[in-house]
């Protein structure tokens, strides 16, 4: 007879979950701990087996089936090919294919002689025309129209050659004072725009203008503006009203200087 508490019995699991809750899912996992094992020592056995006389079923079904059914796999040997023979001449070269031709049909050109109806006057013929016997005086007091402005006629008026603007020149142009005092006239000068001080708008608006030969700022233009349209019209104001300054030259003569200045508009 097998002892209450043997260790192969279900009894020891009362024993440990005595007094707690045995519906939570550990207490049912050890009550069937013994079926489960059980079973799956039964499972591995018949799997091994089956496994172990997996060659013995397949030779015993290759040998039931006719023989038409079985398939049988014969080696293929290809032939060795021929030897060369060392004595039978090369072939033939391929011959080089034809000249492409032009598919430009030239006509020839067909030469058409006119003869004009009438043949020109002879020699004798031609004669002095008279340019007449009475000599026409005009007004004393009249005026030659030829010297008289009429729109310069057919007169052919030479345009002035463009003059030529530099980026780079061998004596640039200099603002009075230096780059310091630009900097302080434009931060003297600049106004911010009231609308844009009150968005909150900043950025940086790159004006372009050229030095001419006199010194004077002109041709002003914002290549790269900022958001407002009211900090880029600032910017050109700023810059259309720098005094004069000291002209570029190039090679010794007064030259027309191109220059790209960013200025700030910053909010503290």
């Amino acid at each position: 007879m097998e002892p209450k508490n043997s260790i192969f019995s279900d009894n020891w699991t009362d024993i440990v979950f005595e007094g707690r809750n045995q519906a939570y899912g550990a207490y049912e996992i050890r009550r069937k701990n013994g079926k489960n094992t059980g079973l799956a020592l039964i499972l591995a056995i018949v799997f091994f087996s089956l496994v172990v006389s997996l060659p013995v079923i397949i030779r015993l079904i290759s040998d039931v089936l006719p023989e038409d059914k079985v398939i049988k796999s014969e080696e293929v040997i290809l032939a060795e090919p021929p030897p060369l023979d060392k004595e039978e001449p090369p072939p033939p070269p391929a011959e080089p294919p034809p000249p492409l031709k032009s598919t430009v049909q030239f006509t020839p050109p067909v030469i058409v002689e006119e003869v004009p109806d009438d043949p020109p006057p002879t020699q004798e013929e031609m004669k002095v025309v008279d340019a007449g016997a009475t000599t026409q005086v005009g007004d004393e007091n009249g005026v030659d129209l030829s010297l008289l402005d009429q729109g310069k006629g057919n007169q052919v008026v030479e345009e002035p050659a463009p003059v030529q603007t530099f980026t780079i020149v061998e004596q640039m142009p200099g603002y009075p004072g230096g780059d310091a005092e630009l900097m302080k006239y434009i931060q003297k000068t600049i106004k911010y725009p009231p609308i844009a001080k009150e968005n909150g708008i900043t950025g940086t608006v790159y004006v372009q203008f050229v030095v001419d030969q006199n010194g004077e700022v002109v041709d002003v233009t914002v290549v790269r503006g900022a958001a407002s349209k009211d900090l880029d019209q600032e910017a050109t104001r700023v810059i259309k009203s720098l005094p004069k300054w000291t002209p570029g030259k190039q090679t010794g003569k007064p030259v027309r200087v191109q220059f790209t200045l960013p200025i700030k508009f910053v909010l503290s």
